[in-house]
This record gives C-alpha cells, sequence and structure tokens, in this order.
C-alpha cells in the first residue's frame, strides 16, 4: 500500500502592494499565516474595488512551511466582492495559475495549438509546485 505523501502547508502570505483606496489596507506589507486569512483581508479590501468591471491591483508573495523565502510572487486582481466570479480565494488563484502553466488547464478561449504554443509541454516547476504544495488550511 503506498502512503499518501504529505503536502506542504503554507507559512505565511505577504501583501506587498494594493492599488485602489488604500485606508482599508492598514499598514503594507501586511502578512497573514493562512489562506484563509489572506481570503478574509480579500473580501474586506473587496469593498472599496469596482464594481464596473475594473479591478484593484494586489501583490503578493506566498512562502510554505520549509523555506524561508517566498517560492511564489504574484498578482491579484481584486474585484468588488459582488461582481460575478469573484471569490476572493486567493489559494484557487495561486492553483489555477499553476495549472495554467504546468499544461494541464487549458482555459476554453485558447485553442489547443495556442495554448501549447505558450506553455510548450507545461513549466516542470509548476508541475513539481502542484505535486508538493498544499492549497488548503
Amino acid at each position: 500500500m503506498t502512503q499518501a505523501k504529505e503536502l506542504v502547508r503554507v507559512k505565511e502570505i505577504t501583501f506587498t502592494f494594493k492599488e485602489g483606496l488604500t485606508y482599508t489596507c492598514n499598514a503594507l506589507p501586511l502578512t497573514v499565516r493562512s489562506w484563509a486569512q489572506a481570503n478574509a483581508l480579500l473580501h474586506t479590501w473587496s469593498d472599496t474595488a469596482p464594481k464596473n468591471g475594473g479591478y484593484d491591483k494586489v501583490d503578493f508573495s506566498v512562502t510554505w512551511s520549509d523555506a524561508s523565502e517566498p517560492a511564489y510572487k504574484g498578482r491579484y486582481d481584486l474585484k468588488h466582492w459582488e461582481c460575478p466570479g469573484e471569490q476572493c480565494d486567493l489559494a484557487a488563484h495561486v492553483r489555477e495559475y499553476l495549472e495554467f502553466y504546468a499544461g494541464i488547464a487549458h482555459p476554453a478561449h485558447l485553442t489547443e495549438e495556442q495554448y501549447r504554443k505558450h506553455v510548450g509541454d507545461g513549466d516542470p516547476a509548476a508541475k513539481d509546485m502542484l505535486d508538493t504544495l498544499s492549497f488548503e488550511d
């Protein structure tokens, strides 16, 4: 019987920049210790994000428990929480980004040829991150 590999959990998520109304941000950089805390913060900030199809840029980095340096840095395009499709879910955002570049999440707006031209056989580093990192608290 094969034993399931334990996934590496998130250590901290640091928000380094937020566009838009900054009085809702407190002081940046701002660090949280879980995906749930990150999502709650994004939801709070989304109160002042555009409702008209625009978004506020939010830069962040994620450090997992097996490292002292961020393993992932990215940008979240934050829409108002009432906008269709806005989930305020940072873990899903990171996972979907990695799935795209790993070559396993072909978006509907690209043909298979366009997608393969962009990602080839997939980025081995993205595949490794998906296989080893936890996107749950």
